[in-house]
């Protein structure tokens, strides 16, 4: 049967019986005792006046009866539930698993209509969760944060979740999510704007996870939003620095520097440099711009100051190769000590050229030693009897003979300061062999003999140059000088530029110590820089900015726009429901309305 456009359907129908007992209501009703009367002479004209009305007041009296009608109710309710009703409802069909990949990356932060980009697909995975849930957060890499857990809990989680500044890698997050599911039936819901740093083909992504048996949903967060961000820039000078602007708007656009009086005019779609001046210390610089992402509008440079480096070179000639180049480096304070005599070491770099090996005190490499594990930086090179010096551990090779043949050097490129240049030919060199795991070669024969190597020892490094400057060419040539400048920056323990200024998704490392993000949050030894601004470690400052360009491309052609655009529709079945749980709760709510009843009219 309808009722109300709903069909019902009676399973029980001996429960139609149980209505025998509305009549015994009605007969309790009307047999119950009738209140004794007592006529008063002086009242009679008042009681006759009662009985004309009785019969017309009988229906109202009926109606007035509260107690009766409750009493009513709740016995046609209970002789409803023992007909076990049932009807069919159109209802939500909750997934059994849900893995939910949401885009936490840069340009996650992007401003919508309804909020953030970030928000709004936090709020569609709570929308769509399931029985189990996994969240996976994009970033460069992949971050699990919650696995198969329930949806109470999800949503808490999902609540806690905060955007970063990072790359997007998509293709590796909807990757994860088909190893993380329990089931190949499980439904992976893929929220973001697809700006993918990796440029890999997402719907070959969605093709693989559907091949193995999943429901894949990619739901695009992306919408035309304007943008003009800083995507580079380089050091020109100590106290000058060139920043790339790339406006990503189809229209002409006037940019302006806070607290900076310059401005500049960019073509549409095109990349604009500018020269600016800047201070030792941390320079904040900023874009004057109203655009819809505001975190490529900030570029922080960390300038390191001048400061002097002191080098103590231990040797007992004079006049050498390396010991030229050094001289010709501002900013050093060179000292220069002759085996046996040599005053206490408290240099940041000590070199140790052409050292009589008879002359060597005792005492000295233990104090070498001390020194490179606490940070300062020691420079062995190359001479005719190295082999013959105990550096107690502090060489990093195993030198066996001295070959004299004609050999070409390869830079390896391992070493940033160094890769460009090129080390010529050498006819003399050691036959050596790494035994310091911590060693990077830097430059090596063809054969993979190292020649030139660096390595971490505690706190300090420890270079050995096994070039024979005599028997090598590369001491005439001009990368001579840029190597060793280079490479005193590189040891020495004043911050290099490169040190200081870093990009995001680049490792920062800090042995034995506490590093502190720009939230303030602790992490110890090191950290994957995810947020923009100043990392501190102790004293010292390292400046992060995100600098890519792809991440910046915040809007879509309309023709990726349609790509993924899959409708998100929640799925309904016809499903048979009991109606006995409401008619239980009806028949609960009027007892209790009948106890509140009684006790108000004062029978409890």
């Amino acid at each position: 049967m309808d009722i109300l456009g709903y069909t019902v359907e009676v399973t029980n129908t001996w429960g139609f019986l149980s209505f025998l007992s509305l009549f015994i209501l009605l007969l309790l009703y009307f047999l119950k005792p009738k209140p004794f009367k007592k006529i008063i002479p002086s009242l009679i004209f008042v009681e006759s006046k009662k009985k004309k009305q009785h019969f017309t007041s009988f229906f109202n009296k009926f109606v007035k009866d509260w107690l009766f009608i409750i009493q009513l109710i709740i016995i046609i309710l209970l002789c409803l539930a023992t007909l076990k009703l049932f009807t069919y409802l159109n209802i939500t069909v909750r997934s059994h698993e849900v893995v939910c990949v949401i885009d936490a990356s840069a340009s996650s932060q992007v401003k919508e209509a309804t909020g953030t980009r970030f928000k709004n697909s936090v709020n569609i995975c709570k929308d769509n969760l399931g029985v189990r849930n996994s969240i996976i957060l994009i970033k460069d890499t992949p971050h699990l944060v919650s696995k198969q857990t329930n949806n109470l809990n999800a949503k808490r989680i999902l609540n806690s979740l905060k955007p970063s500044d990072s790359g997007s890698n998509i293709w590796d997050s909807m990757i994860m999510a088909a190893d993380i599911a329990s089931s190949s039936q499980a439904k992976v819901l893929v929220i973001s704007d697809f700006v993918d740093m990796e440029n890999k083909d997402l719907l070959i992504a969605r093709d693989i996870l559907s091949s193995k048996g999943f429901d894949v949903v990619l739901v695009n967060t992306a919408s035309q939003k304007s943008n003009i961000g800083i995507i580079n820039y380089k050091r020109v000078d100590d106290l000058k620095i060139q920043v790339d602007i790339k406006n990503f708007n189809n229209n002409e656009e006037k940019v302006k520097f806070k607290n900076l009086n310059q401005e500049i005019t960019i073509a549409p779609n095109a990349i604009e440099s500018v020269e600016l001046s800047v201070k030792e210390g941390v320079n904040k610089i900023q874009l004057d711009v109203e655009d819809d992402f505001e975190t490529d509008n900030l570029l922080y440079v960390n300038i390191p100051e001048n400061q002097e480096t002191r080098v103590l070179i231990i040797t007992n000639k004079k006049g050498t190769y390396v010991q030229n180049a050094l001289n010709s480096i501002k900013k050093l304070d060179i000292s220069i000590a002759e085996p046996p005599i040599v005053p206490k070491i408290d240099h940041d770099i000590v070199v140790f050229d052409n050292v009589n090996s008879r002359s060597i005190i005792t005492g000295l490499m233990s104090q070498l030693k001390e020194k490179v594990s606490q940070g300062d930086s020691l420079i062995i090179i190359a001479q005719d009897d190295l082999f013959k010096i105990d550096f107690e551990g502090l060489l990093p090779v195993e030198l066996n003979k001295i070959e004299e043949s004609s050999v070409p050097l390869v830079n390896t490129e391992k070493l940033e300061q160094a890769k460009d240049i090129n080390f010529g030919q050498s006819q003399k060199y050691f036959d050596a062999k790494i035994i310091n795991n911590n060693s990077l070669v830097v430059v090596e024969t063809v054969a993979d003999i190292p020649v030139i190597t660096l390595t971490k020892l505690g706190q300090g490094n420890v270079l050995y140059y096994g070039i024979f400057d005599e028997f090598n060419s590369f001491k005439l040539s001009t990368d001579y000088p840029v190597f060793w400048y280079e490479l005193i920056k590189r040891l020495s323990k004043q911050n290099t530029f490169a040190e200081i200024n870093r990009k995001i998704g680049d490792i920062i490392y800090a042995e034995d110590q506490v590093i502190i993000n720009p939230e303030g949050e602790k992490f110890q030894n090191y950290v994957k820089a995810d947020k923009i601004g100043i990392y501190r470690i102790d004293s010292k400052q390292i400046t992060v900015n995100l600098l890519n360009s792809r991440e910046s491309q915040i809007s879509q052609n309309k023709e990726k726009q349609n790509i993924f655009m899959e409708n998100l529709q929640k799925q309904k079945s016809l499903e048979r429901v009991s109606l006995l749980p409401a008619l239980v709760a009806l028949i609960i709510v009027f007892m209790l309305l009948e106890v509140l009843y009684i006790k108000k009219r004062g029978d409890l």
